[in-house]
């Protein structure tokens, strides 16, 4: 997830036209668990002061192990660290001075933000692409009367939405696309604006079915 945050913010900062490249790391977070404790282990003597794990304790901290996330990291000038896909993306936007990425009002700037937190919560996660199909209907229900996720205005959130989605598209049919038309159809667009492609192929999409489903 790390590598591709990192891919991310590099073709974010070609878009915006910054000429000075950022150096970026990464650093590990876990998930927030609440931990099961095993008072006895499977085949250990009743009343013993220690039990060894069980197989199903073990696996189970085997996943939670496998849940730890990296996220990206930007140092400053001055040193300080931006920690964050999204919040380091916001940082960049400001630096490249086109804060109507952002929202151009105080409503849009929060329609931006929660599709920017939707970004992280919903595609971010480990396991997403396991809800894919029913992250794409949703998505496509709300995109029905919308050109961009802002409403009418191009933002922040879809440039990161088409990042975090292009898996998603990649591994549809050309019949699964058109079933998620409005999705597919926003997709189309972003991905020809200029300088947003960057370092994802190319997902193609065939306009002439589409756009006419389209009222």
């Amino acid at each position: 997830m790390a590598e591709a945050s990192l891919k991310e913010l590099v073709s974010l900062e070609k878009y915006l036209g910054l000429k000075k490249t950022n150096k970026y790391s990464t650093q590990g977070e876990r998930k927030q668990q609440q931990h099961r404790v095993i008072k006895q282990g499977r085949g250990s003597p009743p009343g013993s002061s220690f039990d060894p794990p069980t197989p199903e304790y073990v696996q189970e901290q085997q996943d939670w192990r496998k849940k730890m996330i990296s996220v990206p990291v930007l140092q400053t000038k001055d040193g300080q660290n931006i920690v964050g896909l999204v919040t380091i993306a916001c940082h960049l936007v400001k630096a490249a001075k086109q804060e109507q990425l952002l929202g151009r009002t105080r409503e849009e700037s929060a329609v931006v933000q929660q599709w920017l937190e939707y970004r992280i919560v919903q595609l971010g996660a480990p396991g997403a692409k396991e809800e894919g199909r029913s992250t794409l209907r949703d998505l496509n229900g709300y995109l029905e009367d919308k050109v961009y996720f802002g409403g009418d205005f191009l933002s922040l959130a879809d440039i990161l939405m088409y990042y975090g989605l292009h898996s998603y598209m990649v591994d549809l049919t050309v019949q699964d696309r058109e079933k998620f038309v409005n999705v597919s159809r926003w997709f189309s667009h972003i991905q020809q604006l200029p300088n947003v492609q960057q370092h994802l192929p190319r997902v193609h999409i065939m306009k002439n079915r589409i756009y006419t489903n389209v009222h």
